[in-house]
């Protein structure tokens, strides 16, 4: 190799697959789908803090029933006395 670069495994699946789209990745040329492309891992970004968020918001409501049991205990301890 003259210009000291090594393929890795997966440019060699990308050149049997497509040898054009490799030889453009190679050049760095602009893909047209980058407005696609971002749109996407928007779309990823916000899946991924939704399913991160679901733990959370579980949590929470887990706690505000133990707080309404409580309250509810009380109020009817209160209420019978």
């Amino acid at each position: 190799m003259e210009h000291g670069r090594f393929i890795n495994a997966s440019e060699v699946g990308q050149f049997v697959f497509c040898r054009r789209s490799w030889f453009l990745q190679n050049l760095k040329a602009p893909s047209l789908l980058d407005a696609e492309r971002a749109q996407g891992i928007r779309f990823h970004q916000l899946h991924s803090d939704r399913m991160h968020a679901a733990p959370r918001a579980l949590a929470i409501s887990r706690r505000a029933a133990v707080v309404a049991l409580i309250v509810l205990a009380l109020w009817v301890w209160w209420a019978v006395r």
